[in-house]
């Protein structure tokens, strides 16, 4: 296609007789010419002067257009260079959907059902002691003072230390980031995160119209610099972390990393969402939260560590904002299980969360040790009990490639660029979740079948 000054133009929108608005349509375009390949990831999309001069229809269209697909995760623009279709476009992001019969899971992180049976003894001993009158009630959105009180006595384990009146009772760490994006964020708004993101959090800001800003990181995480150079170019709002056992990476970020990041978010005015879903694996260092308290909002899930169906996190914020998020809270889910609080709220006070956990612990350890046996050609060793493994792979290999040939051969493991956010291509990796098999067993099963698919990749491509 050439446009009137004679320029050739790889690629312009289709419109149709629709009626639809005009940037709706380009937008529709972009999505569906994504999803088809001809819109590959890192395709450079041409400047919204030469689509607006080509189609015939003011700039302002196009760049409406754009900035909703920017929006939804499509696309990402970056000035000086242009903008660029994301790496995970048109990726699979939905980490449970339905797989073929007699698929072993190893791409979903699921709490380790093995241990169910410990925290259905517990709950039934703990039966006896429940305040019925209160659970069976409603009670307000935050949460009953007692609990939120029993929380905050917890919290200051892990480096968190903050008042009962600091604290929402939320319906797992999802919902506490729905109730944070819904009330303390708005669309257009910018935040910062790794390059590699769960996809669930991806979604949530696409659906809210929350533009993610991907930043650089090394082996200890995000990196500062790049951080501030970023709060220079895009006018970032806030940034989301996973300090311990990052998701997808499983990078934990040692102190000084978290003290060099919180002096940037301190200088900028950001606000900090830090995920503490995988707090508990190692939970040795203290909280970026704990250090910048005033412009952070800490959340303390408790699904992963023990059981999914309580559906309890903490959701500690600074106290000017905890008035919005309980009115956020209540008009998004009203409020929180009072009953499931009650139970928590009881495992936790009389040590049965701990007990259990450190069971749990232990049997993350001896499936890692399972992994490291079977994939220890492709995996560096370690003692830590992680729930998830992250394998990068030689330059040239595809992750989602071999995502679809192990499950193919029955197993279900997510390749990067379904974590990946923004353009750049990045590594192509492998997130393989040891905790989601129903058995040792059938983790050992699972682990050869994923290592004979990389030595078929490996001796019809390129070796190790």
């Amino acid at each position: 296609m050439i446009n009137y000054y004679g320029n050739d133009i790889p690629w312009v929108p289709s419109l149709d007789e629709s009626g639809k608005p005009l940037y709706v349509q380009i937008a529709e375009s972009i999505e569906k010419d994504i999803a088809s390949g001809l819109l590959p990831y890192g395709s450079r999309l041409p400047p919204q002067r030469i689509i607006a001069g080509y189609l015939n229809i003011t700039h302002s269209t196009v760049t409406r257009a754009y900035q909703l697909c920017e929006e939804r995760g499509l696309i990402k623009g970056t000035i000086g260079r242009g903008t660029f279709v994301c790496s995970a476009a048109g990726v699979p992001q939905d980490l449970l959907e339905q797989n073929k019969p007699r698929t072993i899971e190893m791409g979903a992180v699921l709490p380790l059902y093995e241990i169910n049976s410990l925290a259905e003894s517990s709950i039934r001993n703990l039966f006896p002691l429940i305040d019925f009158p209160g659970s069976l009630r409603y009670s307000p959105p935050e949460g009953y003072p007692k609990h939120r009180q029993i929380a905050a006595n917890w919290l200051q384990g892990y480096g968190i230390r903050a008042g009962f009146d600091n604290i929402l009772i939320t319906s797992g760490s999802q919902n506490a980031i729905s109730v944070l994006m819904m009330g303390v964020f708005s669309r257009g708004d910018r935040i910062a995160v790794d390059l590699y993101v769960y996809p669930e959090f991806k979604n949530l800001a696409s659906y809210l119209g929350i533009i993610l800003i991907p930043i650089r990181g090394d082996p200890y995480g995000m990196l500062p610099d790049e951080l501030a150079l970023a709060c220079q170019r895009d006018k970032i709002k806030g940034v989301y972390l996973i300090p311990e056992h990052q998701n997808p990476t499983g990078i934990t970020m040692p102190m000084s990393r978290r003290e060099a990041l919180a002096a940037i978010i301190r200088q900028n005015d950001l606000l900090l969402i830090e995920d503490g879903m995988f707090h508990f694996i190692k939970g040795l260092r203290a909280p970026v939260s704990s250090l910048i308290p005033e412009r952070s909002f800490y959340i303390h899930g408790t699904t992963k560590a023990l059981v999914p169906s309580l559906r309890i996190a903490y959701l500690c914020a600074p106290q000017p904002y905890v008035p919005t998020l309980i009115r956020v809270l209540h008009n998004l889910l009203w409020l929180t299980s009072p009953l499931n609080a009650e139970l928590m709220s009881l495992m936790i006070a009389n040590g049965e969360y701990d007990r259990i956990l450190m069971q749990k612990l232990d049997r993350l350890r001896q499936r890692n040790e399972i992994c490291q046996e079977i994939l220890q050609d492709y995996l560096e060793d370690t003692a830590e009990p992680a729930m998830f493994r992250y394998l990068v792979l030689p330059h040239g290999w595809d992750d989602t490639e071999i995502e679809r040939d192990c499950l193919s051969h029955g197993v279900q493991i997510f390749g990067n660029k379904r974590f990946a956010v923004g353009s750049a291509a990045g590594e192509s990796a492998l997130r393989i979740a040891l905790s989601s098999p129903e058995s040792p067993e059938q983790l050992r099963h699972g682990l050869e079948i994923i290592r004979n698919v990389l030595i078929e990749h490996g001796s019809s491509r390129i070796s190790f």
